[in-house]
C-alpha cells in the first residue's frame, strides 16, 4: 500500500511541476502569436529542475527500502562491527 501511495505522491508531483511547461508548449503551438516572456520560460524551466531535485526527497521520506539502500551505497558497502556485542 505504501508503494502505490508513493505512486500517486510522485506522478501528482511530475504533473503540477511539469503543467507550466507543457501548457506552455501547447499554447505555442496553436498560438498565432507566441507568448515567450523570460520571466515564465524562467519560471517553467525553475519547475522541471524542482521535480527532479525532489524526488530523492520523496524517496527518502516515504520508502525505508530506499533509506537502507542510500546508506549502504553511502557506506560502500562496508559492514559496520559493533564492537559492544563482540
Amino acid at each position: 500500500m505504501l508503494v502505490v501511495k508513493m505512486l500517486v505522491v510522485v506522478v501528482a508531483l511530475f504533473a503540477t511541476l511539469w503543467f507550466s511547461y507543457r501548457f506552455l508548449v501547447v499554447y505555442n503551438s496553436f498560438a498565432t502569436h507566441h507568448y515567450m516572456e523570460l520571466w515564465f520560460l524562467m519560471f517553467c524551466k525553475t519547475m522541471i529542475f524542482i521535480n527532479s531535485a525532489i524526488n530523492p526527497i520523496l524517496y527518502n521520506a516515504m520508502s525505508i527500502k530506499f533509506r537502507k539502500a542510500f546508506k549502504r551505497l553511502l557506506s560502500c558497502g562496508k559492514r559496520h562491527i559493533n564492537h559492544a556485542t563482540s
